[in-house]
Formats: structure tokens, sequence, C-alpha cells
């Protein structure tokens, strides 16, 4: 009766590891446990065909099932217990809470240790955080795609989909339909420059790149994206977040995961402090001046776009 916990922080590893602990040629029965109560567990882990065939279940995101009832809790052992050798059970929970602490809080709760004792847990949490994020997609782009990245190209994808790395897949599986042939392939900055070209997500942070590094083609690009999916508010945010990490960065303090940190430590030669204080002035000057109704325009599209363009004229000039 193997039984296991596997918790990550990103979907993606949790998948990944769910699936190296499920029996491999046995069909797997997969459910989203906030749909299950105790007497489908009980229906599922409970029993077995006179044949005892091999079975393997998958419970996502096991912590959704609360057992406060002490009467609960002790029938779920209970199944547990007595579940049948020829089934496998691999429980997964991606951690998405908005804090350590509330991540911390949940490790320690009652629904954890109820669905936990006696199994065998996997611990992938760092998989997803700073220079592991980036061993691992190189990792998966090579064994799953057959695509051979370099750290900086690995950091590059892991930054244009914020740190995402179920997004990042998105864009290997592009990268992969584009391969020449089907041995390991090294990946060109074109190639890759081209797969995130038609990324919305990549492309919103690309533009912030170009416009804080001073790209030539900064005012074309800000024009197309404009154009395709306009959050003018969004990118005055991330542009004041990301001058504020180059600021945090001056003082010493490390305000992002290692693949960030390169690029800010470049930032931080094009933006040092008088220029810096320049650019954060600016942000702050074009939001009031958007929230003010204060930037002439003939429709408020025309006003945001006008804004942004005398804004990355002045990044431009300042940096």
């Amino acid at each position: 009766m193997p039984r296991h916990v596997v918790i990550a922080r990103d979907a993606l590893i949790a998948e990944e590891g769910a699936a190296r602990r499920l029996p491999e040629g046995v069909p797997v029965e997969r459910y989203h446990v906030r749909d299950l109560d105790l007497d489908r567990i009980f229906d599922q882990l409970a029993t077995s065909d006179l044949f005892a065939t091999a079975r393997a279940l998958h419970y996502v995101d096991f912590l959704a099932l609360k057992l406060a009832a002490k009467k609960d809790a002790e029938r779920l052992a209970g199944i547990f217990d007595r579940m049948p050798g020829e089934i496998t059970l691999v429980c997964s929970q991606v951690l998405d809470f908005a804090t350590r602490g509330e991540e911390q809080r949940a490790l320690k709760g009652q629904t954890w240790q109820r669905w936990t004792t006696g199994a065998e847990v996997d611990d992938l949490r760092q998989l997803s955080e700073g220079e592991r994020a980036v061993d691992w997609l190189r990792r998966r782009a090579r064994d799953s795609y057959g695509l051979a990245l370099d750290s900086r190209q690995a950091a590059t994808l892991l930054a244009a989909n914020d740190g995402k790395l179920a997004l990042v897949d998105t864009e290997l599986r592009k990268l992969w339909m584009l391969k020449p042939a089907d041995d390991l392939t090294p990946v060109s900055d074109a190639t890759l420059e081209a797969a995130l070209s038609s990324n919305p997500g990549a492309r919103f942070y690309q533009l912030v790149d170009a416009l804080l590094s001073g790209a030539a083609d900064t005012q074309e690009r800000l024009r197309q994206w404009y154009a395709l999916e306009p959050d003018t508010y969004r990118l005055l945010t991330v542009l004041t977040r990301r001058l504020l990490d180059v600021l945090a960065l001056s003082r010493g303090e490390e305000p992002g995961p290692p693949f960030m940190l390169r690029q800010l430590r470049t930032l931080a030669r094009r933006w040092p402090p008088r220029r810096l204080a320049r650019a954060l002035g600016a942000l702050a000057r074009v939001e009031h001046e958007l929230k003010s109704g204060l930037i002439p325009g003939e429709t408020a599209r025309q006003a945001e776009l006008s804004a942004l363009q005398l804004l990355a004229a002045e990044l431009a000039e300042a940096g």
C-alpha cells in the first residue's frame, strides 16, 4: 500500500513529482480532492477486486479536504491503514499561499498531519526557487523536449514568464516545434526571441526590459504592445518595482531570486542613483497626470499612449 505526498510551489513541478511516484504501466485515476468526501475516498481506497489488480490513484490538492471532526480524522487514518497492497496513492499539493507564513501554518496544521502521517513526503518547494529553477528548467528542456538551453537563456525564459515554470513550459513546447531534428538541439538566441515574441506575457516583460535598457526599438515595441494589450498602469507598476529593486540592490539587499539579480546588476550600471531618482520621479508624475486627466488627447487611449511614448523618451534620456 505505497502512499506518497508531493508538495511544490509550482503546479508543473508538483505534477512531475507525482508522476515519478506513480507505478509504470498502471492506469492512473486522478481526482481533485475538493470533489471528494470520506465516503468516496473509502470506496476508492478500501476495496480491491478478486484478482488484486494493481491500481494507481493521484489525489490533487489534498489540503482542500478539511477534517475538523475527530471521528473524520480517525476514519481517514483507518482507510489508510487498511489500503490494499496493490493500491498506490500519491497526494500532491501546490503551495501557492500569498506569504511564507501562511504556507508554514498550513504545513503545521491538523489537515496536513492527518493526510501525511505514515506517508513518504517529497518536498520539492526549492526546485522553483533561484538557481534551482534555472537548473530544473534546463533539465526539463533537455529531457522532455531535446532542447539545449544555457543558464542565461533559461533565466530569460523565467523572467519573461514572471518565474512561473508552468508558463515557461508552453514556451519550451513552441521551441520544440521549431526544432530541425530529433536529437539534442541548441537553441539560438534568435529562435528564443521569435518564440517569446508571440507570447503576450513575454512581450510585456520584453517591453519592460527595452524601456529600462534604452533599446533602439523601444518606441516601436511600445506601439505594438499598446495596440494589442494595453495595460498602462500595470506597465507603470512593474517599471517602478523593477527600479525600486535596483535601488534595493544598491543598498546591499537582494530583492529577487538569483536569476533576476544578474539582470538587476546590469540595470544598476545603467541607472546610478541620480538617474534612478529622475526615472522614479518621471514614473510617479506620469501616473499622477494620467489619473488626474492632465494628459491631453482626443480619447483616453490616445492620451495614455502619448504619455507612455513621452515616458519612454524621458527614460531613454535619463538613462
